[in-house]
């Protein structure tokens, strides 16, 4: 990436000589514009990349909270299964225990 040869102070502080005629010596302000130019060129290449990257940086962001939700989504269907799994095997367990209850009561 190029380097940038002004910047605001330099702009505000830039002062010409004035010629013999009575106004700036018009080589000097061409030769500055021309910098000037050329830095807007800099800043228009650097504006494009940057917001090339913020809409890449967006659909990855966008991308990973579809992700993220999904997991979550996944994450409490598998939470619910296990608690529904260790309900059913409580009372199973429950049960069994009665009917041994039941079975060794009758002997």
């Amino acid at each position: 990436m190029e380097k940038l040869k002004l910047n605001s102070e330099l702009v505000i502080d830039k002062e010409f000589d004035v010629s013999t005629m009575g106004g700036y010596n018009a080589k000097q302000v061409d030769l500055f514009l021309d910098v000037v130019a050329s830095d807007y060129e800099i800043f228009e290449e650097m504006i494009k990349k940057y917001e090339s990257k913020i809409k890449d940086l967006e659909k990855s962001n966008d991308k990973l909270k579809h992700d993220l939700d999904a997991t979550l989504k996944e994450q409490v269907v598998s939470n619910e299964v296990v608690n529904t799994e260790k309900i059913n095997t409580l009372d199973i367990l429950k049960r069994l225990s009665k009917l041994e209850q039941e079975v060794y009561n009758n002997q």
